[in-house]
């Protein structure tokens, strides 16, 4: 009995692993807004305390130690570590989107449907994913269909290096935004930092 072959042809074990990965894709893709706003919340609370502590300090005499960018380090790091778990589950989605897609084919999910429904008379596919887009049509520019079509693609490795660095903005990118944010905002506070250590020092003279 050839085991592989049977499983491919049971429709209804594959349905089965479909829903399974789905919700796999899903959890993943609800991971990365968990990481979001933790991180946040985490770098957010950081950056209050640094601020508190630059006003508090800023006069008066001042332990220069204390005032050694410790704080936006750290933010730095934790702004880092952010992005690359972010970038981690993303691979994941999309590596659940890829095996999506290979058990739709499997499940015949990619055949036209034209002329079997009732409404909707004039959609091709079931799933979007598997019409390739009209770049004349606005939906399919704000739904960024612009990139390659489903069907064109030869294998996930491939899938993968085009949607992990995406060429048009989608929720990835606009989320590793937030960790860029951070990231600027820590360095203009090691900025802070160094120029009141200058400044208490008498390295620094203002005119």
């Amino acid at each position: 009995m050839d085991f592989a072959n049977d499983i491919f042809d049971d429709k209804e074990m594959l349905m089965k692993v479909w829903t399974d990965e789905r919700r796999r894709r899903d959890f993943q893709a609800t991971l990365m807004w968990e990481n979001i706003k933790n991180f946040s919340a985490i770098i957010a609370s950081l950056i209050t305390v640094d601020s508190i502590i630059l006003a508090a300090l800023s006069g008066g005499k001042i332990y220069l130690p204390i005032l050694l960018p410790f704080v936006p380090m750290i933010i730095v790091f934790i702004s880092a570590a952010g992005k690359y778990e972010l970038t981690r589950r993303w691979v994941l989605v999309l590596e659940g989107n890829s095996h999506l897609f290979k058990l739709e084919q499997l499940l015949g999910l990619d055949h036209k449907i034209s002329n079997r429904l009732t409404y909707f008379k004039d959609d091709e596919y079931l799933f979007q994913n598997w019409l390739k887009p009209d770049p004349k049509s606005m939906l399919n520019s704000m739904l960024n269909k612009e990139l390659k079509p489903t069907m064109e693609y030869k294998s996930t490795e491939q899938f993968l290096e085009d949607n992990v660095r995406p060429r048009t903005p989608n929720m990835y990118s606009y989320l590793v935004w937030v960790y860029f944010g951070f990231i600027i905002v820590a360095a203009i506070l090691i900025v802070v930092h160094l120029s009141l250590i200058c400044f208490r020092a008498g390295i620094c003279v203002i005119h």
